[in-house]
């Protein structure tokens, strides 16, 4: 009876799994974020290079450093109103549309308690035509 009783006591004290703080996830997390966020930097940082103007990917890095007032342009007017004007709102709107277009799929998911659910398979696709 002794030995149950101290078995008993041991796992009493211990806390359930599921209250223990996880090991290491804070780390991979701040990774997979600052990860994300370089590789949504450098991909927009391409989109405004693409057009039938040829600009190149420090351009683009001296356009925005110059309007943000992180020094000046060495670049022609017509150029920096390209990137700056052009180039720059639309390649913006796309990310922000882009990221709405995920919180959106996010949020139908979680509300459905569906991981997999998806427009077509919850016969919602022909709302968007």
């Amino acid at each position: 009876m002794s030995t149950d009783s101290r078995t008993a006591a041991k796992t009493a004290d211990a806390p359930p799994a599921a209250t223990r703080p996880a090991r290491g996830g804070a780390p991979v997390t701040v990774l997979l974020w600052g990860g994300g966020l370089l590789l949504l930097l450098a991909s927009v940082a391409v989109a405004v290079t693409i057009g039938p103007a040829r600009i190149s990917v420090p351009d683009v890095w001296s356009t925005v450093a110059a309007h943000l007032g992180f020094g000046a342009s060495d670049l022609s007017p017509i150029r920096d109103g390209i990137i700056w004007n052009l180039r720059m709102p639309r390649t913006l709107l796309a990310a922000v549309c882009g990221a709405g277009l995920a919180v959106c799929g996010t949020v139908m998911q979680s509300l459905l308690r569906n991981p997999l659910a998806d427009p077509f398979v919850l016969g919602v696709s022909s709302g968007a035509s």
